[in-house]
């Protein structure tokens, strides 16, 4: 991902590494993560998060699609504030 224009100040109990490159979970889940917090914020409802960003059909698989729509979601609310204040 690039970094260009923007200047991470680092944690040093991060070893200067940005947050969303601490693990390769994080770094492959990134973008699906960003996905989930503009989905929230445009009210969309976990089944409709399962289906059009995980790819789980909530009808199919109701309790799977809520369950991982609302972990991949907690998951990435945890990673955005812990972002704030980390970019200028």
């Amino acid at each position: 991902m690039p970094t260009v224009g923007v200047e991470v100040i680092g944690n040093p109990s991060w070893g200067g590494v940005p947050l969303w490159r601490q693990d390769r979970h994080g770094q492959s889940h990134f973008t699906i993560y960003m996905w989930l917090v503009d989905a929230a914020a445009d009210n969309a409802n976990y089944e409709e998060m399962a289906d059009l960003i995980l790819g789980i059909d909530p009808e199919r698989e109701p309790e799977r699609a809520h369950n991982a729509a609302r972990s991949h979601l907690d998951r990435a609310n945890w990673m955005v504030d812990r972002l704030q204040g980390t970019f200028r």
